[in-house]
């Protein structure tokens, strides 16, 4: 008995620290396409401002769907709504199903706390602001920028960071004008094998979230807020975490109390995924303070976790904006078909994570 416990604590560390990755292949969608030209008749809402690719409302980011080609399977076969362009307020909720043993260890985790019928494995948040803003503010956190802390980016990981945004929005932060602008991009606590090996330990971080979605071998969905977070909280939260240190061996036992809601205080000197989430959103007034954020899987930031869902009446359903895989229940739903062999299938699949976990290519 002591050995099967110290084999579920033992699988639930590693997962935490790992990248995700692989299952069956049903409902595919491309990666996303950036409209550059769009006539100016189809912006029906005269709020909407298009310059270039950039199409913005006030806070809020008109995002082209990738998934919307698709739209009656996923509807048929996966009960989810999508649409053509989504809406994406500042804040809105990120959730990953990742593919592989390691993802489907975590699913099975989480459905000892609440129902997951989407797969969810990984959160994040969105934050829409001018890409200028993102450049200026990774550079103050950096070493050597004047809200640089400890906790703050590392060299390698700010210049990561940098070169990404200045790959995907070259044309504005090398412009001396250029009107302002609105994109998307997404702040989420990981790592991946590769970045440990050079250096890099997994840490909270900002990517542009077009990139995310092409990089990510999972299925992605969003959630829009219906009462978006403002810009002044959003840049002070971002100067308080990018960089902040990844769950580590030592404090692993807070992410596994999470699971079990035996958290009883907040540690935020280090954060998995859905903590930070949840401390974003008692900062913005979306959640209640109450809320013990080191509590918070990414399951229950999900609709598919029914009345377990914290986002419930304060955003909307998931909204899929990459699937690569139709998700299961890994729990019901074994390699014979057998639901009696559950029990066999689950301890494969730890052991499974156990071997191969440092074989994973990418983040969360």
């Amino acid at each position: 008995m002591n050995i099967g416990k110290h084999l579920l604590k033992t699988s639930m560390a590693i997962v935490a620290l790992i990248s995700m990755g692989n299952a069956a292949s049903s409902i595919i969608t491309e990666p996303p396409i950036d409209k550059d030209t769009m006539d100016n008749d189809n912006l029906i809402d005269s709020g909407i401002t298009k310059v270039d690719k950039y199409i913005f409302k006030g806070d809020t980011v008109c995002f082209y769907n990738p998934c919307y080609k698709q739209k009656k399977k996923i509807e048929k076969k996966l009960g989810l709504e999508t649409a053509e362009m989504i809406e994406i307020t500042n804040g809105s909720c990120l959730n990953f199903a990742a593919k592989g043993s390691a993802g489907n260890v975590i699913r099975v985790f989480s459905r000892l706390k609440a129902p997951n019928s989407n797969g969810i494995s990984h959160s994040g948040f969105v934050v829409n602001l001018d890409p200028r803003d993102i450049y200026h503010t990774v550079l103050d956190v950096m070493p050597g920028g004047k809200s640089h802390t400890e906790l703050s980016l590392s060299t390698k990981a700010g210049r990561a960071i940098l070169r990404e945004i200045e790959e995907s929005h070259k044309a504005v932060i090398s412009a001396t004008k250029y009107p302002p602008v609105k994109a998307s991009f997404a702040i989420e606590s990981y790592g991946s094998a590769h970045e440990i090996l050079n250096g890099i330990a997994p840490h909270v971080r900002i990517s542009d979230l077009r990139q995310r979605l092409l990089k990510y071998k999972g299925n992605i969905f969003v959630r829009p807020l219906y009462n978006e977070v403002s810009q002044e909280v959003t840049l002070d939260f971002m100067k308080e975490y990018l960089g902040r240190p990844y769950e580590s061996i030592s404090t692993m036992s807070e992410l596994l109390g999470s699971v079990t809601d035996s958290n009883n205080n907040e540690r935020v000197e280090n954060v998995f995924c859905s903590e930070l989430v949840s401390l974003f959103y008692k900062k913005g007034g979306v959640f209640e303070d109450d809320i013990v954020s080191n509590n918070v899987i990414p399951a229950i930031l999900s609709s598919g976790a029914d009345e377990e869902d914290l986002l419930k009446g304060k955003a909307e359903n998931d909204i899929p904006l990459k699937l690569t895989f139709e998700m299961f229940d890994p729990i019901e739903r074994t390699k014979d078909g057998d639901p009696s062999s559950s029990n066999s299938c689950f301890y494969k699949m730890i052991l499974n994570t156990l071997l191969c976990c440092c074989s994973q290519d990418d983040g969360q």
